[in-house]
């Protein structure tokens, strides 16, 4: 209920209260603008070992079996298809398929873009981030292109 009031101050405390961490940038995406910025950073690929096809009370989803090329609003299916479960196994899926998603969206191309691109995708969000932040840590994005992201889920006592 943190971010009912104050959505950007509300939900920083209530994250750094929860994970015990102080946050000093942010970056709020309401749902239809994460489609949009997902669009902008290119299709996810999502390799699937059977078809699945989920119809549920608030979203249906498909997949093929093998490879899927999803754009941002079945990207978004994807994350909440895969957390259905609501356990620590959904929520390592969930991980494991953002940090998929860094992986293909923080590219060298998309560095190669830089500016142009973090206008665009600051642009659809609610943000203390800047330009100036932006080209504070454009090695720091760069190095990630190269050497990628990982999961890993930061506090196991949520599940006991």
């Amino acid at each position: 209920t943190y971010y009912t009031k104050d959505a950007e101050s509300g939900l920083v405390k209530a994250l750094e209260d929860s994970s015990k961490s102080t946050i000093d940038r942010y970056v709020i995406v309401s749902e239809d603008n994460y489609k949009k910025f997902m669009n902008c950073l290119g299709t996810v690929t999502v390799t699937s070992s059977e078809a699945v096809n989920y119809t549920g009370t608030d979203f249906t989803f498909t997949l093929f079996q093998g490879e899927n090329k999803l754009s941002g609003e079945n990207v978004l299916k994807y994350i909440r298809y895969v957390g259905l479960n609501n356990n620590k196994t959904a929520y390592e899926n969930q991980a494991q398929v953002i940090c998929n998603i860094l992986n293909m969206s923080i590219t060298t191309t998309n560095i190669e873009k830089g500016e142009t691109l973090f206008d665009s995708l600051i642009n659809l969000a609610d943000s203390n981030i800047s330009v100036i932040d932006y080209s504070k840590y454009a090695d720091f994005l760069s190095d990630c292109a190269y050497k990628g992201f990982t999961a890993k889920i930061a506090s196991e006592s949520r599940f006991g």
